[in-house]
């Protein structure tokens, strides 16, 4: 029996912008649409269904889908037509270049120069390291078997060694600099160089020569580039940067000496160029970059550098002594331990200091030396051959003595005593504390004591020592709460705050030296006060109370009839009392109109006779 309800297609068909005879098909049971898509664009598919009871039509419902049809191209397999491995790795990275969400398959085959499969994956990104050289084929087939599958090739160049180089000559403003190729290859032969010598503002710097050459019309920073090529196809880019100057720089090795005549000395002078020195007074080798001299007075050599007619000059200045100056510091007291730096006074370019152990720098003019006990040290200055000697005294003396014991812990408001020792004739204490090497002290948190002593034998630096002084934090002891119980009732009491505890008075206690004992009485009293002594693991201790009251009667609920809600002290609560009662599960006050006023779940404490903060407690209460 069909039921009364049954939704029928009437149609579907695209519309829009669909071209002419475009049409789709719906099935009638399942409502799947099918069909082939037209051109790119975007269309509207209309489903009509049609709503029978009885066999009569009593409503039609339209739906329209948007359809947005794209190219396969969104799903394309991109590489680039070639991937160089020219340099040092045979290793190669690839990814497709298309990130299109509609590519769900990778097939990736790397093809060896004989057209044998060499790798294979389906991972979104291939990683082979090529055994051989050779160039190898990489093809890339998406969405293989699915909708809009598409491929592609790309060729690896797997020829390591290949390396770019060149060097240049020259560096003159107006004068051609020379850029000689330096580039190697393991494979094949270097066959193509394009030079671009970094000139701005023009386009005729450029050269397709292995070996060029460049005039530059300004000095300044240039950035030269070299695209070289070799004949198994890799290619590479190499750039270099050049400083044009308006003149040849020269490096000399000093501008200013000290010699001791008649030793003979070398100029150096380094650069490229032709180089001539002056005056040629007892000098040989005046057109070199080092010649010799022999001077017996103050003399100024100057050098000068032509460079392809690019000119520079320099100069070095020798001057002469016939003794080496040396005065020494005075003899000196330092404290042991400490360094000092020795400052003779000289016109010495070289010195040697005696002992070696100690001196932190032994041919410094001003070492530091860190003496174990009264040393002499001794000095040679020397220039060339003339020589000259000192020595100097340096005596130490102890620090004073300064002792503190070693770090202390005190329970919260203690005190402790500290105990110092020293040797020296004065001391302190910081923070401040009495003048005493056993002052007692009563910290009121946690504080470091500096002890510092001095002395007058010579040492002016005070000695220190330090003592931290742990306060530990204050015990909370805590008995718990008063609470009432019948004759013969087990209670176990309930104590906190520490690590050790003891009960008094013990009897009727089971074990008074646990937290949680249980106490069970046999007369009734009015009110037995309980102390418990609690201890943490340094053994500070502080003490708490409670109060129990035995009642001879069975387990039941006191509640007083009236109470004064005054403040004076005196019957100023309502509250239940449970005597054997181990649990109130609610105890609620109520005015005389029923409304609640008061709602509590705890034994001996209830209320106080405030209603918003005021005392409004008047007239007829209920309690329950």
């Amino acid at each position: 029996m069909a039921p009364p309800y049954v939704p029928v297609p009437y149609g579907a068909a695209f519309s829009g912008d669909a071209p002419l005879g475009a049409r789709v098909s719906i099935d009638p049971q399942s409502g799947l649409i099918s069909g082939i898509a037209p051109g790119v664009g975007f269309y509207v598919v209309t489903v009509c269904v049609q709503e029978i009871r009885n066999g009569i039509v009593i409503a039609t419902q339209r739906k329209d889908l948007q359809l947005n049809i794209t190219g396969c191209t969104m799903a394309a397999a991109t590489l680039l037509p070639e991937y160089m491995l020219c340099g040092n790795s045979q290793q190669l990275v690839v990814a497709n270049q298309s990130t299109s969400p509609l590519i769900s398959r990778w097939d990736w085959e790397f093809r060896n120069p004989a057209g044998q499969v060499v790798y294979s994956s389906s991972n979104p990104t291939a990683d082979y390291t090529f055994l051989q050289p050779g160039t190898y084929t990489v093809k890339l087939t998406t969405n293989r078997g699915q909708q809009c599958p598409d491929s592609t090739e790309a060729l690896a160049l797997v020829y390591p060694g290949f390396n770019p180089a060149f060097t240049s000559t020259g560096a003159c403003i107006a004068r051609p600099v020379a850029f000689t190729d330096q580039t190697t290859t393991t494979f094949g032969t270097v066959n193509y160089w394009n030079w671009d010598f970094g000139q701005p503002n023009t386009m005729i710097d450029r050269s397709d020569d292995q070996h060029s050459s460049w005039t530059y019309p300004g000095n300044g920073a240039y950035t030269v580039t070299l695209i070289a090529h070799n004949s198994v196809g890799c290619k590479d880019t190499l750039q270099q940067t050049i400083n044009i100057l308006d003149k040849p720089p020269i490096g000399l090795a000093f501008r200013d000496t000290l010699i001791c005549p008649p030793d003979p000395l070398t100029l150096r002078a380094t650069g490229t160029g032709t180089f001539t020195w002056s005056p040629a007074l007892n000098m040989t080798g005046g057109q070199s970059p080092t010649p010799r001299v022999n001077v017996t007075t103050d003399t100024k050599y100057y050098v000068d550098l032509d460079q392809n007619g690019c000119l520079n000059r320099d100069s070095v200045t020798i001057r002469t002594t016939n003794q080496v100056t040396l005065l020494m510091p005075a003899d000196t007291l330092i404290c042991q331990g400490d360094t000092i730096r020795l400052r003779p006074q000289s016109n010495g370019l070289l010195y040697s200091w005696t002992p070696v152990v100690g001196t932190l720098s032994s041919t410094s003019s001003a070492p530091l030396v860190v003496p174990a006990g009264d040393t002499r040290y001794s000095v040679t200055a020397s220039v060339s051959a003339c020589t000259a000697s000192g020595s100097v005294w340096v005596r130490t003396v102890p620090y004073p003595l300064a002792r503190l014991g070693a770090d202390t812990i005190i329970c919260f408001g203690t005190e402790a005593q500290l105990h110092a020792s020293t040797d020296g004739s004065a001391f302190s204490w910081q923070p401040a504390l009495p003048a005493s090497l056993n002052p007692v002290i009563r910290p009121a948190a946690s504080t470091a004591y500096v002890f510092s002593a001095t002395d007058t034998r010579g040492c002016p630096k005070p000695s220190h020592d330090t003592i931290l002084v742990t306060v530990l934090p204050k015990v909370h002891a805590s008995a718990g709460r008063d609470t009432a119980v019948v004759t013969g009732q087990p209670l176990r009491l309930q104590a906190s705050g520490g690590v050790s505890y003891r009960w008094t008075p013990a009897a009727g206690i089971s074990d008074p030296g646990i937290a949680d004992p249980i106490a069970v009485y046999s007369t009734p009293s009015r009110g037995i006060q309980l102390k418990v002594m609690v201890q943490d693991l340094a053994g500070c201790a502080d003490s708490a109370f409670m109060l129990v009251k035995v009642y001879n009667t069975l387990p039941q609920v006191f509640v007083p009839t009236a109470f004064t809600p005054n403040g004076d002290g005196i019957n100023d609560w309502l509250r239940p009392i449970g005597a054997g009662i181990s649990e109130i599960r609610f105890f609620r006050v109520y005015n005389r109109w029923g409304q609640l006023v008061f709602s509590g779940n705890e034994n001996n404490r209830g209320w106080d006779g405030r209603i918003k903060g005021s005392y409004r407690a008047t007239g007829p209460m209920s309690g329950r």
